[in-house]
């Protein structure tokens, strides 16, 4: 594997270009977004906001349902080609009769008995505006989001992202110091928020969706449909189990556990989220670039985009999470009042979580990249079909018919992760197994065991030295503690390269463009190791 020079990149085409600009507005705007999470969270409480997740939560698992794969198969046909205005339209009449569909069934047709045993007794107007919200993010909002990714507009997609995330901050600050902030007032400005962003930003794509002069492919309703066809039938099943799994989720959660139980586990997974940014940022360009080298038949790109990325993402993400994984029960206090202090052991295991995760999205970002949805609905299913039971056995009260452990989010927490882990190994053995490339799994256990143990025993150290000066506020500690944390990480990937996958080679070189640019460096135009130069466009990384 050679090191190549990184001269070139900066334009909107590239992908590290688009990547990096992704991940900077992606850091900024998880930096925010957590902040805000918790002042909502502090404002609710953990009754009010445990409510408001679980809403959240069921409306997700019904899009799940009600979609039927159409998102995805939607990303998937404009990433692959450019296509007309009339592609567009069915897709976009498509989820107003979802919309209507739903609407229609929470206000008017849905028995009053039935709605309270979906969502356990809670007021109609609360569900429907937590409906709005959920619609205005997940689908009028991510479909502009994915238009806008599928023609490498990436760079003004994350601008008005940002612009998104400060207004979100903006507002939600100005209700809190007014004492207005409630759940229906949070949900409504959610609604209102994505929707009038998602038709600016969607006025901003129309050049370069219809570019003056260029003529694509008319695509009548029948085409359309059965193009979708093709595409989402496989996944009919794997839709129904995804319901059934994620629904039964939240629905066994607050059931069992109740809102405040589902407010520990919600705020585990936000904080646990941050350790996805890096993931989450390069997610759309990784499926963008997996499906065009799919369309032209690269196999070797394909190779060197999934192995590359899933590796080093992974790493990435184990560095993150595994800090934190000590300080659980101390950042919950600090950060959100003693209101929340029992739900320090879901978020301490839930902060393993983003490492399968990683793997999780960028596989599934693959099978449907490459079309291969019928697979990727097996292994689902198999996963749902053992989730069930595990998930109930954790939750459920011992006193029920059927008895369970009882562990609330904890037990909720313990199941996502460990299946998780063997869910991702399967379809990562499934991908290089049918692509004919080497199946790499120990990576996904040392990584983490360095991590931890280099974070928990800095823990002890850092917080019994302050506590010679009379110091134990986590948030003093932790500053420090990660200072020596990153510093001994880096120390340790020097020394041993090829933990992260690479060679002592690899690293000088890299080194060597930081320190001297202008031999092999950004702007020389060398390569910097006596190699022809190889521009991003051409190695696909």
């Amino acid at each position: 594997m050679k090191v190549h020079s990184l001269s070139g990149i900066f334009n909107n085409e590239s992908v590290k270009a688009r990547y990096f600009t992704t991940l900077a507005a992606g850091l900024f705007r998880t930096g925010l977004g957590f902040v805000t999470g918790l002042v909502i969270a502090r404002a609710l409480g953990p009754s009010g906001f445990g409510n408001v997740s679980f809403l959240l939560g069921t409306f997700t698992s019904i899009d799940a349902l009600i979609g039927m794969g159409s998102a995805a198969a939607f990303y998937t046909f404009v990433s692959q080609r450019r296509r007309d205005r009339g592609f567009y339209v069915y897709y976009f009449g498509w989820l107003a009769a979802r919309f209507v569909l739903v609407s229609a069934l929470i206000l008017f047709l849905l028995p009053g008995s039935v709605r309270d045993s979906i969502w356990l007794g809670l007021d109609r107007d609360l569900i429907f505006l937590a409906f709005l919200a959920s619609f205005a993010i997940n689908q009028i909002w991510e479909t502009v989001h994915r238009i806008g990714e599928s023609v490498r507009a990436s760079i003004l997609v994350q601008a008005w992202n940002t612009l998104l995330i400060i207004t979100h901050f903006l507002v939600i600050i100005g209700a809190f110091l007014l004492k207005s902030l409630t759940p229906r007032v949070f949900l409504l400005v959610m609604a209102f928020e994505y929707s009038v962003m998602a038709v600016l930003l969607s006025n901003n794509l129309k050049q370069r969706l219809f570019p003056a002069g260029e003529r694509t492919d008319g695509s009548s309703l029948k085409e359309t449909f059965f193009e979708y066809k093709a595409y989402c039938t496989p996944l009919a099943v794997y839709n129904l189990a995804a319901f059934a799994s994620l629904f039964a989720n939240r629905w066994l959660l607050q059931r069992f556990g109740g809102a405040v139980e589902q407010s520990y586990f919600s705020i585990a997974l936000k904080f646990s989220s941050v350790c996805l940014i890096a993931t989450t940022s390069v997610i759309k360009i990784f499926w963008k670039e997996i499906a065009d080298a799919h369309q032209k038949n690269d196999s070797r790109r394909k190779e060197l985009l999934f192995k590359e990325i899933t590796r080093n993402l992974y790493i990435v993400g184990a560095f993150g999470c595994c800090f934190f994984v000590p300080f659980s029960r101390q950042m919950l206090v600090s950060l959100l009042g003693q209101g929340y202090e029992a739900g320090w052991p879901a978020l301490s295991i839930m902060f393993l979580l983003p490492l399968s995760q990683s793997l999780a999205q960028l596989s599934t970002a693959f099978f449907h990249a490459t079309s291969q949805t019928g697979t990727y609905k097996n292994v689902r299913i198999a996963k749902m079909v053992i989730s069930l039971p595990v998930t109930y056995f954790l939750v459920a009260s011992p006193s029920a018919s059927v008895p369970g452990l009882g562990w609330g989010a904890f037990g909720l927490s313990l199941k996502d992760v460990f299946v998780s882990l063997l869910w991702v190994n399967v379809i990562i053995y499934i991908i290089t197994r049918t692509s004919k490339w080497k199946f790499d799994f120990w990576y996904q256990l040392y990584i983490p065991l360095i991590f931890l143990t280099l974070s928990f025993s800095i823990r002890l150290l850092v917080t019994e030295v302050f506590g010679w000066f009379g110091v134990r506020d986590t948030l003093t500690v932790i500053l420090p503690s990660g200072l020596i944390y990153l510093s001994l990480s880096v120390i340790l990937f020097l020394k041993m390269p090829s933990l992260a996958g690479l060679d002592r080679q690899e690293v000088r070189a890299f080194l060597d463009r930081i320190t001297r640019p202008g031999k092999g460096g950004p702007g020389s135009g060398a390569a910097g190791d006596g190699e022809k130069e190889v521009l991003p466009e051409e190695v696909g990384v």
